[in-house]
């Protein structure tokens, strides 16, 4: 099929190129009702929330960037609707990836170069539970964050009988609830340093912060961590 137009997004706006360098908006142009004669150009962002109809036969191609996790993965090959059936996909990937993917095959000392989808996929959990393991910490700071939240205004509900909250309360409330945004670097890295686990990082936290009300919360993320 002859390509006539390439499609792509800039500052969140679909545009639309010729073969004589002349850009148009998509939604004025030829192209948007010539889907077969374009080539789309999808980054990683624009995956998400981008629907085009595109016709039958269609085929993408996949870049497999570093740390690349199953939900970007996935949320990027479900563009093609139709996918298994009328829509078709192949993976596309840099050296250094190619070697991280043979590298969890299986039996790596096979003579056998051949990437299969099983492989990409196991390549694609492995990240993903690295993700996860490096996010754990991040994670239980904003649970902590939270249950200082709730804590708050747990105290006001029980401090008080009325429908309505005076001005000094919900200053108070603000202050309670307010993140540190400066952190100075005597307080980050001016004590003596110990190897410590996440867990054991996050329960001195909460008892620093004093928070009891939430539980149910903190038991969750006990549980996890």
């Amino acid at each position: 099929t002859k390509i006539d137009y390439a499609v792509y997004f800039e500052s969140n706006d679909i545009f639309v190129i010729d073969r004589l360098n002349r850009c148009h908006a998509f939604s004025t142009s030829p192209a948007s009702e010539r889907l077969d004669r374009c080539i789309f150009y999808l980054d990683e962002i624009h995956t998400r929330g981008t629907d085009f109809k595109f016709p039958n036969g269609f085929r993408a191609a996949v870049t497999l960037g570093n740390s690349l996790t199953k939900d970007r993965l996935v949320q990027a090959c479900m563009r093609m609707r139709k996918l298994g059936k009328c829509h078709w996909l192949s993976f596309w990937s840099s050296n250094e990836v190619h070697h991280q993917i043979k590298m969890l095959k299986r039996n790596p000392l096979s003579t056998d170069e051949k990437v299969t989808l099983v492989d990409i996929l196991r390549w694609v959990y492995d990240n993903s539970q690295q993700a996860t393991w490096d996010g754990l910490h991040h994670w239980a700071t904003q649970s902590l964050s939270f249950q200082r939240k709730v804590t708050n205004f747990q105290n006001i509900y029980r401090n008080t009988d009325q429908q309505t909250y005076t001005n000094k309360m919900m200053e108070q409330l603000a202050k309670d609830c307010l993140e540190n945004e400066i952190l100075d670097l005597k307080s980050m890295y001016g004590q003596s340093k110990t190897w410590q686990t996440i867990l054991e990082i996050y329960s001195a936290r909460y008892k620093y912060f004093q928070i009891y009300s939430s539980t149910e919360i903190h038991k969750a993320v006990i549980k996890r961590l």
